[in-house]
């Protein structure tokens, strides 16, 4: 039987830790970390129907962004620094690009987490990557809330 690599991208390395974390994340989350780590499996072969690779250095592109914000809210300042969860959408979303053309897989993505939980950093950062640094002319985020 054939040796199981460790994934080395902290993209993969959060799927790996989280795929039956029922605690923290529900089931949307884990088949979104379960799909990761599949396709990471689907892109090694060369098979045509799964044009797709995973380029760490991509998904490390946006992650080192974010990281580099800051927040100016109330009375002073702080650095912004993702959560694991944000790094694996951010990581995802960029992360994963087309062998042929090397454009992104994901161009819409569809977020859903809990108040308070930084959402409007995501889209922030989204829209900061998009509409500077990733080649778009007209760059399109929207936002949606219930309240």
């Amino acid at each position: 039987m054939g040796r199981v690599q460790k994934a080395t991208d902290r993209i993969s390395q959060f799927a790996e830790k989280n795929l039956r974390n029922k605690k923290e994340f529900g089931e949307d989350a884990r088949l979104a970390f379960k799909r990761h780590l599949n396709d990471l499996k689907r892109s090694e072969k060369d098979d045509p129907a799964f044009p797709y690779v995973f380029v760490p250095e991509k998904a490390e592109d946006i992650i080192e962004l974010a990281n580099k914000l800051t927040i100016a809210e109330g009375e002073g300042t702080r650095e912004f620094t993702c959560a694991g969860f944000q790094e694996f959408i951010l990581g995802s979303l960029f992360g994963w690009i087309n062998k042929e053309t090397g454009k992104r897989r994901f161009t819409d993505s569809y977020v859903q987490v809990a108040r308070q939980q930084g959402k409007s950093i995501l889209n922030a950062i989204l829209g900061i990557k998009c509409c500077n640094f990733d080649g778009y002319n007209y760059g399109q985020i929207y936002c949606t809330a219930t309240k």
